[in-house]
């Protein structure tokens, strides 16, 4: 089927897309049609693969997530403060709205992108719409991305994020007890091993709560989900192995909870966790395995699974589906 048929199918009426496309279903259940639109008209190769260079996927990237307008994100506002870090600096975007200056909350936000590719500007309509539906201030980290920068300096930076907000709560005008953090796919990964990473170093302050958005929690998995949906749902089993091979040197040790979660051994004082996964997506899996885990630890967890949806299914909330059960988890991630 051709591209223009493609594009006409994402703008009419959902019955014609259920009549003229064979729709993959999953343990019962078929994908939302749009988003399988979404799958078609990507290039197979949009989020990278092994051998490709990343300035190259980077590029292609940038030119096309976060291009569509989310509802609402005009009526908010921003601004970037710049911090030092490990003797350069980094950007943090701050989102914020008449509607959010009496709330003394946040959420310090990691955008996924594998830890190689996407932005501040790729997800800067998902932090707005963030700031706007939840009502508070967002504050979303350019982190350095791999792999120029491997692990641990991405990590890093993101702690360094969360060291300036803890020691200017009180000029932001902040509670820091009430600060939460969340990511979206790789950057899902970051605001939980960041968790882990402050509580196995005694910091003062831990995120009150983490809102992960289908994250990555094994890299270099080999779970049945990434045979299952391996490719043709947006995110490919091989742009995974390619993101944590950009990531992670060989050398770091396996049990390293800051890379692989799931071999945690501290949990007591573990910020709770609302977490959002898709059923196809090659990392809906680890998602699961995850949840099991917290829970088995005693960790306060509300795990959300979308079951006809795919990786990242939020950044496309521009789409009927998406956004209406963005808005569901929000609601419900409010008063967790």
């Amino acid at each position: 089927m051709n591209k223009f048929i493609l594009f006409l199918l994402m703008i009419l009426p959902e019955v014609f897309t259920k009549l003229l496309l064979r729709l993959p279903s999953s343990n019962g259940v078929k994908i939302d049609p749009k988003q399988w639109l979404l799958c078609q008209l990507s290039p197979a190769d949009i989020l990278g693969e092994p051998g490709m260079e990343p300035e190259e996927v980077r590029r292609n990237i940038e030119a096309v997530s976060g291009s569509r307008k989310l509802p609402h994100t005009d009526k908010v506002l921003s601004k970037d403060h710049s911090i030092k870090t490990s003797g350069t600096s980094i950007i943090i975007r701050e989102y914020f709205s008449s509607a959010t200056k009496k709330s003394k909350e946040a959420i310090m936000y990691f955008h996924g992108g594998g830890w190689v590719v996407c932005s501040l500007n790729t997800h800067d309509q998902l932090c707005r719409f963030l700031s706007y539906y939840l009502g508070v201030r967002v504050f979303s980290v350019a982190y350095r991305l791999a792999p120029e920068h491997k692990y641990p300096i991405p990590l890093q930076d993101c702690q360094d994020a969360w060291d300036w907000l803890c020691n200017n709560s009180k000029e932001l005008d902040l509670k820091i007890e009430k600060v939460s953090v969340g990511g979206d796919s790789a950057g899902g990964h970051l605001a939980t091993t960041l968790c882990h990473k402050l509580l196995r170093d005694n910091h003062n302050f831990l995120p009150y709560s983490q809102l992960l958005i289908c994250p990555v929690i094994e890299p270099f998995a080999t779970f049945s989900s990434y045979k299952k949906y391996r490719e043709g749902f947006y995110l490919t089993s091989r742009a995974m192995a390619w993101f944590s091979e950009c990531y992670i040197p060989k050398e770091v040790d396996r049990n390293d909870c800051c890379v692989w979660p799931l071999k945690a051994k501290e949990w007591k004082g573990f910020p709770k966790v609302f977490m959002i996964s898709a059923g196809f997506d090659v990392l809906s899996e680890e998602a699961s395995n995850y949840s099991n885990k917290l829970k088995e630890n005693g960790v306060r967890v509300s795990h959300k699974v979308y079951k006809n949806c795919i990786h990242d299914f939020p950044m496309f909330s521009f789409l009927p589906r998406p956004k209406r059960y963005f808005e569901e988890c929000l609601d419900l991630y409010k008063s967790f």
